[in-house]
């Protein structure tokens, strides 16, 4: 090195080494992993909300329209997939009704409604063995 001309590198490394030696690792650590606390406890507030105006969507569904079953699938059913962008996943059996209006205006999350029957049959066998039936008419 001696005699060399000191390159980006060379004058720059001192510098990080000196940055880094005044950061309390301890103290960095505590705030990140209430940070990170802060964020799972919002996502679960969320988690709950979604949840509690599904429960009320499936009610408003049930009692207005009588179709055959209503499923859930989704980041509702399988929460460890929960996350900020999750939205309502509900699945119609025997309603000939336009799907996409039904919730409207009942929830701050998007709400994904399908009819089982005019969906592709892959995704509905894929929706009947990994969601959950939330409801189902009685007799029906």
């Amino acid at each position: 090195m001696r005699g060399e001309k000191p390159n980006a590198h060379s004058t720059l490394l001192p510098m990080a080494c000196e940055a880094e030696s005044s950061i309390d690792i301890p103290t960095a650590a505590r705030r990140l992993n209430r940070r990170r606390a802060a964020g799972r406890a919002l996502l679960r507030e969320r988690l709950l909300r979604a949840q509690k105006d599904a429960r009320r969507i499936i009610g408003h569904i049930a009692a207005a329209y009588r179709p055959l079953r209503i499923r859930q699938w989704g980041s509702l059913v399988h929460t460890e997939r929960f996350s900020e962008i999750s939205d309502i996943d509900i699945a119609l059996e025997g309603l000939a009704q336009d799907e996409k209006t039904i919730a409207e205006g009942m929830t701050e999350f998007p709400v994904d409604i399908v009819a089982l029957e005019r969906v592709e049959p892959g995704r509905a066998d894929l929706i009947r063995r990994f969601g959950r039936v939330a409801w189902e008419r009685e007799n029906g």
